[in-house]
């Protein structure tokens, strides 16, 4: 499948919006993922059509300041808690912003430290082994040790 990326096989991926590479949402079904969620404004198109369930929850693309990252963790924490049930229910879920790298990798570290019992730099080291790219852009590395402190 296409720009996927697998944290947990069978589980738990992530993935570029479909603005920088297109999907076909009934490949995204065939894949075995049940749930997408979406952590821009668009890209969800033909999702639930071809029977995906799809979650929008936008997040700010920067997390500079401290402030900017407060707020992105608290916005972050029931995220993870809807991945966690999606795939404690069986539901395999795709995370995914616009590039991929940076919002989805810090929630799928999250999942990692909140339910996994991952370290913030074990959490960080698996997403990175999967997507290298993963938490580059300014003060997104800090994210995962921002959510294991809210945990």
């Amino acid at each position: 499948m296409r720009a996927i990326y697998w944290l947990l096989p069978g589980q738990l991926a992530g993935r570029r919006g479909p603005g920088w590479t297109p999907w076909d949402p009934a490949e995204l079904w065939a894949a075995g993922l049940r749930t997408v969620v979406s952590l821009i404004k668009s890209g969800g198109d033909g999702l639930e059509a071809a029977g995906l369930d799809h979650h929008i929850a936008p997040l700010a693309g920067m997390a500079l300041f401290n402030f900017q990252k407060d707020r992105l963790v608290k916005k972050m924490l029931p995220l993870i808690d809807l991945v966690a049930r999606e795939i404690e229910a069986g539901r395999p879920v795709l995370v995914h912003c616009r590039a991929g790298k940076d919002r989805t990798g810090a929630l799928l570290a999250g999942y990692l430290i909140r339910y996994r019992d991952r370290s913030p730099e074990a959490a960080i080291r698996l997403v990175r082994e999967v997507n290298p790219r993963a938490m580059t852009a300014p003060g997104f590395i800090r994210l995962p040790q921002l959510i294991a402190e809210a945990t």
